[in-house]
């Protein structure tokens, strides 16, 4: 252990080196071309002067106004990094002490002095599942490097053993030991200053169209910085291009050795099963947020959302057959990776980390072992945690507007409530999650010609068609987002796929790619779907309801193009109320309004029809009808007298939610049908 955790340091010795030479590159080129332009300006600011001084008329102060600006559009481009920050909220965070929890910090003292590194400035806990080492940001970092924060997650806390929630805080204090982790401060703010300047324009475009607009010779001087600043930015690109990978590679090397330190304190199997059952403990402690921030009778609320967090992942578990230990679920690598098959990466794109895969990998091959984990609760570190658990619900209560809430749930309620619409929301185990997410692929019935195929529900719902149906999802979503991209909708200039980095400009290329690869996907799902059918068909002729199966088939089929249109309409008129949900200029308003209400008799059309359907009387609710009703009811007025009417748009907004719920519980309700056919079928067959 020792010698790798040598090597380790040697390779991030090598790494380091290479970031500094590229951080000084780009520092010296920073500063000789600050320096010009700074230059520039106060030459251009003199010349101004001496114009307006020697011949003080109209032309002459707009055209010296217009000379100043340009140098000033340019040094702004190069200083507007500065003034950003990257402050750490701590709006839902709970600072402790040694004084209130003196067992947490005896651990967190017992790791910092095991890896001889200091301790952190402050301690936070967090409602989520994480813990961080995090700090604040700004220019002075460059010279200053913040001291770092601990951030410990009480959803971490609920869903890890006490040996893990040490190897997790062994991990984050790894960060805290690095030599390194100063140079990788500098690299991120470097690295963070090139993508602001490079893709973080937005501000800066808007304040200089404006600037632009003051004069048609203004214009003319702006337009010419612009020209000198898109300049600069190619040269810069190269720079960020050779920051950003030696960066990344340092950044990577640094996680293995965190995680190398993390496994010689804890061992490498409390790790392993921490990390992976993070996404399951994310998703539960998601879900009951949810059932409350969804509730759509009235506001309620909890004491402590964590036991309810706890109940969740261990029903989640249930139902996905994960093995348990220690009271908790053994989640393993094929499981974690199955429902998040997305290579889409933006946002931090100065920044990365390895794979989960590579670091199970990783820390598999380490194999360090400990003392036997004694099962204990992660939450024996803290003196009271049902005390700070209920402090940090109130503040998740308050964040979402729910703290006044009069209705209280408490847990047994919770769970009664919960298990029966997640059951009911349920498919059967049988299919293998295969049509958790999806419905039927669109085929004919009547077309389909029986054969002798031996395939069974082994074959047909196996992990690797599974796995073909998560690719294609994430395949979509995928492209949908690189359209948004290229549309301009999704404001950004680069982006990462599968470990390249595209420029906006090669979006249309990759998605021709990727639609032609989910297309064959597709393909091999649409054909398992009719294997499935004539598997089906087979069983319910031996019972003489096969007409009965097709029927429901078609009936399914039938209703998916409709389905399909309906909720792509529904996506658009969400899309033009945007505005409504941001500070906008009155004349952008009414023209929002305009693009509305052409759309808005076709919405109208559509809900009048869905309420005359026999297809969805079954679903449709008393209190969706009534929205329903109440918005059709009105020729409502959205903006008058430059306000907003509350009314309307609180109209509209149950409207349309009424009809994505009910479209959505259509879908979901003529599938179901289809597959508790099939399981029933399948009973007899047995």
């Amino acid at each position: 252990m020792e010698q790798q955790l040598i090597s380790s340091a040697d390779r991030i010795r090598k790494l380091s080196l290479s970031v500094i030479l590229s951080i000084i590159l780009f520092i010296i080129f920073y500063t000789i071309v600050t320096c010009i332009v700074i230059g520039l300006t106060i030459g251009l600011g003199y010349v101004s002067f001496l114009m307006v001084a020697t011949d003080p008329n109209t032309f002459t102060i707009l055209l010296a106004g217009g000379v100043i600006s340009f140098g000033l559009a340019i040094l702004l481009f190069l200083i507007k990094f500065i003034f950003k920050k990257n402050i750490l909220n701590t709006d839902l965070f709970i600072e402790v002490s040694e004084i209130n929890e003196p067992k947490l910090f005896k651990l967190v003292k017992t790791i910092a002095n095991s890896i001889n590194t200091s301790m952190p400035k402050k301690v936070f806990i967090s409602p989520d599942v994480n813990a961080a080492v995090t700090f604040n940001s700004n220019f002075l970092s460059l010279f200053f490097p913040s001291r770092k924060n601990l951030i410990i997650g009480l959803g971490l806390v609920n869903s890890t053993t006490a040996d893990e929630f040490k190897a997790v805080l062994a991990h984050e204090f790894g960060h805290f030991s690095q030599g390194s982790m100063r140079v990788g401060s500098y690299a991120y703010y470097a690295n963070y200053a090139l993508h602001n300047m490079l893709y973080d324009n937005i501000d800066y475009y808007s304040i200089i169209k404006k600037w632009a607009r003051v004069h048609r010779v203004i214009s003319f001087f702006i337009a010419a910085a612009v020209k000198v600043v898109q300049g600069l930015q190619w040269i810069l690109k190269r720079f960020y291009s050779i920051v950003n990978r030696s960066y990344s590679k340092l950044s990577i090397e640094m996680e293995f050795q965190s995680d190398s330190i993390s496994a010689n304190i804890a061992g490498s199997r409390a790790l392993i099963t921490s990390l992976l059952r993070l996404d399951l403990a994310a998703s539960a402690l998601s879900s009951v947020i949810n059932y409350y921030t969804h509730s759509i009778k009235e506001p309620i609320k909890t004491i402590n959302i964590y036991p309810q967090q706890r109940y969740v992942i261990d029903l989640f578990a249930r139902t996905n057959k994960i093995n348990f230990e220690n009271n908790l679920p053994l989640v393993n690598l094929s499981f974690t990776n199955r429902f998040n098959k997305s290579k889409l990466k933006i946002g931090e794109q100065w920044a990365s980390h390895p794979t989960l895969k590579d670091r199970v990998a990783n820390l598999e091959k380490l194999n360090i072992t400990t003392t036997k984990d004694e099962g204990k609760p992660a939450s024996e570190y803290f003196v009271n945690i049902s005390a700070i658990q209920e402090k940090s619900t109130n503040k998740v209560f308050s964040y979402y507007k729910l703290n006044k809430a009069t209705c209280v749930k408490d847990t047994s309620d919770f769970v009664k409530e919960f298990t029966r619409e997640y059951e009911s929301n349920q498919i059967n185990g049988i299919f293998n999650n295969y049509y958790n997410e999806k419905g039927m692929s669109s085929f004919n019935p009547d077309q389909i010609i029986l054969d002798n195929s031996n395939k069974g529900i082994a074959d047909l719902f196996n992990d690797e068609m599974t796995n073909l149906v998560y690719t294609s999802i994430a395949l979509r979503d995928d492209i949908a987002i690189l359209n948004n991209i290229a549309n301009n909708e999704i404001k950004i200039k680069s982006f990462d796929y599968d470990g390249v980095k595209y420029n906006k400009k090669q979006c249309r290329q990759l998605i021709t790619r990727l639609e032609q690869e989910n297309y064959d996907l597709e393909e091999k799902i649409k054909n398992n779907d009719i294997e499935i059918y004539k598997y089906f068909f087979r069983l319910a002729e031996q019972e003489k309801t096969e007409g009965l199966l097709k029927e429901k088939y078609l009936a399914f089929l039938n209703f998916h193009p409709e389905f399909k249109e309906k909720i792509d309409f529904y996506i658009d008129i969400i899309k033009s109320i945007y505005f409504m949900q941001q500070p906008t200029p009155f004349k952008q308003i009414e023209e929002g309004i305009k693009i509305l209400k052409e759309k808005e008799d076709k919405f109208k059309k559509y809900i009048s029809r869905l309420l005359k359907d026999e297809i969805y009387k079954k679903i449709i609710k008393e209190d969706q009808k009534k929205n329903l009703y109440l918005y059709l009811a009105e020729d409502w007025i959205y903006f008058e007298n430059k306000k907003y009417n509350n009314e309307a748009i609180k109209a509209l907004s149950q409207a349309l939610h009424a009809y994505h719920v009910i479209l959505l519980e259509t879908f979901y309700q003529l599938k179901k049908d289809i597959l508790n056919f099939e399981v029933d079928l399948i009973k007899i067959k047995d």
